[in-house]
This record gives structure tokens, sequence and C-alpha cells, in this order.
């Protein structure tokens, strides 16, 4: 059974991966929490890239990288996985 404390941190932790957050817990952020949070984005956007390639090919790289960024923050995902996500 996790620990009271364990659960709070975990889910300020999520909500500092999902941008709901403006910092992560204290304690975390000298464990990188920001590198988690980026590298959150950038999945979904590689799932939306792998969904879209026309899509990504018609915005090119940089325009449907900021796209797929925009609509990650603005419609964040409400599965476990990402096959779901867009």
């Amino acid at each position: 059974m996790n620990a009271p404390g364990l659960v709070d941190l975990q889910t300020r932790f999520q909500a500092f991966i999902l941008q709901e957050a403006e910092s992560p817990p204290a304690g975390l952020q000298a464990v990188g929490a920001t590198v988690y949070s980026e590298a959150y984005v950038l999945r979904l956007t590689e799932a939306l890239a792998n969904d879209y390639p026309v899509l990504q090919q018609l915005l090119g790289e940089t325009g449907f990288a900021g796209m797929a960024r925009t609509y990650a923050l603005a419609s964040p995902s409400r599965h476990f996985s990402v096959r779901w996500f867009g």
C-alpha cells in the first residue's frame, strides 16, 4: 500500500508532467523533472505524427511540432495508452 505522502507526490508530479502545475513538487527539481514533462509532450507529438503523416508533411516538421504541442497541451490525453490520443 502506498504511503499518503507518496500518493500526494505522484499526483503532484503527474500534474506537472501534464503541465497543469507550473513547477514540479519540491525535491524533484534536482532529478530533472522538466525532462519528463518535455518528453511527455514529445511522445504525444510522435504519436500524432505516426497517425497523421500527410498532415505532418503538409505542415512541415516545425509547423507540425508546434501544432501538436498546442493540441497536446490544450487537449490532454484521457487514456493511459497513446494509442487513443488524437
